[in-house]
């Protein structure tokens, strides 16, 4: 549930299929990750698309996609298959990162996140994990 809904929370949520049958903590994801996505929605059609570990294809063990402005920047950053479980995020080209934080999920007793100097480290300890953070920027 959290990969499809990382998947639309930087573009349009568009919910189909059988929602009505979501039960129990998915259904709280969805919840979740709907009420993430207003906190931001008003912003998204004037911030600009970046690939902080460049375009990648579907096949990739590590890719991310975000949005920014001057401020900010929301990056998804996903691990797809690969034994590596962690992965260092070049972030010093979009400006000073003063403060990153996980928007979704926020309960997240699997993977980890530090960012020093500008990089941001996640640490996701399986395949096909997706998390989505906020990262406040300077000059």
């Amino acid at each position: 549930m959290i990969f499809n809904m990382v998947n639309a929370l930087l573009v349009r949520i568009h919910q189909s299929g059988l929602l009505n049958e979501v039960k129990g903590h998915r259904l709280e994801l969805v919840k979740e990750g709907i009420a993430t996505y207003k906190q931001y929605r008003e912003k998204i059609p004037a911030m600009t698309p970046v690939w902080p570990t460049g375009l990648s294809q579907l096949d990739d063990e590590w890719f991310s996609y975000g949005l920014r402005n001057k401020k900010e920047m929301y990056l998804a950053v996903w691990h797809g298959k690969g034994e590596t479980v962690e992965k260092t995020i070049d972030l010093s080209h979009y400006g000073k990162v003063n403060e990153v934080t996980q928007l979704f999920p926020k309960d997240d007793r699997l993977t980890k996140y530090v960012c020093a100097n500008d990089l941001l480290t996640v640490h996701f300890p399986q395949e096909k994990v997706v998390r989505l953070y906020k990262i406040e920027l300077g000059e």
